[in-house]
Parts: C-alpha cells; structure tokens; sequence
C-alpha cells in the first residue's frame, strides 16, 4: 500500500501544495492510526492498516517540493541528508514511544499514542505554513 500511494502521491503532489499534503496526509495517517488501536476486529484492523500505508506515502513528494523550493542547488544535499536522517531518528523513537505507552496503558495505546503525536505535528505544520483557514 505504501509503494502504490508514493506512486500516486507524486501525481497528486505535482497538484496540490504541498505542505497541505505533508500537514493533511500526517493528520490523515495519525487517525488511521488510533482508528487501528480502535479496532476490535481483525478484518477492521488490517483495514485501517492499509488506509494508514495508503496515506503515508503522501509525505516524501510534498518533503521534495518543500526542500527544492527552499533551499539553493548549493545547499540541497545538506539539507536532503537531515530530511533523510530524521526518517531514522523516527524510526527509532517510534518504538520507544509505542512500546512505552503499550507496556504502560495497553496494546491500544501504543497505536494511540503515536497517532497523538502525529496529530500535533500535523496542526503544528500546518498553522505554521498559514494554512490557518482549516482551524
């Protein structure tokens, strides 16, 4: 699900701006998420699943016409390699706060709490791009 909504994003992201795609699809993504922990069916759960998949293929195209269009030629790998290095340092957060909110709450919290991070990261971009007339 993943590999098809980078395909699609990227035709979607040549159309919209982009930071309402990064700040929506990461909005979008995180209630797919708590809706996950939510689930209490099987056929539920691997649903939500792939809606989450589908939705979080929207941020990598939205990221490439936010970093091209902000910084000079000159300056684009550098800030192209922080872009790529704060992928693994999410990913290595991720679990730590899944897991801690898991081993503390229950198995569902450890959807929840992620999917709360990602909703306030997502307001944050977006009130911050001006895309206050959602809010």
């Amino acid at each position: 699900m993943y590999g098809v909504s980078k395909f699609a994003s990227g035709v979607l992201g040549a159309r919209t701006h982009p930071t309402l795609l990064l700040g929506g699809g990461l909005a979008a993504t995180a209630l797919a998420n708590i809706c996950v922990g939510a689930s209490s069916s099987f056929p539920l759960f691997m649903l939500f699943w792939g809606i989450n998949g589908l939705l979080q293929g929207l941020g990598a195209p939205a990221c490439a016409r936010i970093l091209t269009s902000w910084y000079p030629e000159a300056l684009r790998g550098t800030f192209w390699g922080f872009w790529t290095a704060s992928n693994n340092v999410g990913g290595f957060f991720a679990p730590i706060l899944a897991g801690s909110a898991a081993a503390a709450y229950g198995w569902r919290w450890g959807m929840f709490a992620p999917g709360l991070v990602a909703i306030v990261s997502s307001l944050v971009s977006l009130l911050d791009s001006g895309f206050t007339v959602f809010f």
